[in-house]
């Protein structure tokens, strides 16, 4: 079991009026959709923990909304794992049960809201989950989970994009500029199945923990100005997981800052005094 700090941060970008994004960690989320929002944890016991970026969308104050049903909703799902932890009950099976409901919730919950106000709203969705031995990834739309390992990174998501799908397609190249149009055009995200009933994550494997992993998870806010090359530089830092944090969010923010950025670092064992 390796000891885990964790560091969020998020800001509103240098254009947007309001920040739609939102996370969950150790009962923590923006619940008053603050233009800036930092928060961490240091997680040393066994047990299951989790934490997540949403990012949302729909204008005015829809998205802000929606991606706060999605954190609300995480953090009771976390809250109620307790019971099931006392009972030493924890498995990967319920885990996944666990989130796959959680999904379904926050889907049934955005899209009561939009039924209610007539508008259309909705939430990526990019969750962390781990025993401290092993850890797993679900996702849905566009926000992304990264693996720094051995200085090397890792993307562990697939944009599930119009654009995303037709270069997986071989409709067109990455390159094309189709693609640029098309790439924050999303296939799936929290808000979609109307039915209430079939939402379902993309989950990765159940990955082994190692030491001096870092797992990254962000919104769009981040790729879209921070190259891969540019995280890979930040996380290879001799420094704490919130200096690292911090400056991955600034980075974007200095690029231009023309969306929403939220970065979550995880960051499991490795030397005590490179973050203390």
């Amino acid at each position: 079991m390796f000891q885990i700090r964790v560091a969020v941060y998020s800001h509103v970008g240098l254009v947007r009026m309001n920040n739609e994004d939102n996370f969950y960690l150790e009962n923590q989320i923006n619940d008053q959709a603050k233009n800036y929002c930092y928060a961490s944890a240091f997680w040393e016991k066994t047990g299951w923990h989790c934490a997540g970026v949403f990012d949302g969308m729909g204008g005015e104050a829809d998205g802000e909304i929606a991606s706060r049903i999605a954190a609300q909703t995480l953090a009771q799902c976390a809250l109620e794992k307790v019971d099931f932890e006392k009972a030493g009950e924890w498995n990967q099976e319920k885990t996944d049960l666990r989130i796959r409901g959680m999904i379904l919730e926050s889907n049934r919950k955005i899209v009561e809201y939009q039924e209610q106000c007539h508008h259309v709203s909705g939430t990526t969705a990019v969750i962390f989950c781990t025993d401290g031995r092993c850890f797993k990834i679900y996702h849905c739309g566009d926000s992304r989970a990264y693996l720094m390992r051995d200085q090397a990174l890792f993307c562990l998501t697939r944009d599930q994009t119009l654009a995303a799908l037709k270069i997986e397609a071989g409709i067109y190249t990455a390159d094309d500029p189709v693609a640029a149009y098309e790439k924050h055009k999303l296939m799936t995200f929290l808000g979609c199945d109307r039915t209430k009933k079939h939402l379902l994550p993309e989950e990765s494997e159940w990955i082994t923990l190692e030491e001096n992993d870092q797992i990254l998870l962000c919104s769009d806010g981040l790729t879209d100005l921070c190259s891969e090359e540019k995280i890979c530089q930040i996380l290879k830092k001799e420094e704490t997981t919130q200096e690292k944090c911090f400056q991955l969010m600034e980075s974007a923010v200095r690029s231009g800052g023309k969306d929403n950025v939220t970065c979550l670092l995880i960051k499991a064992g490795g030397s005590a005094l490179a973050d203390s």
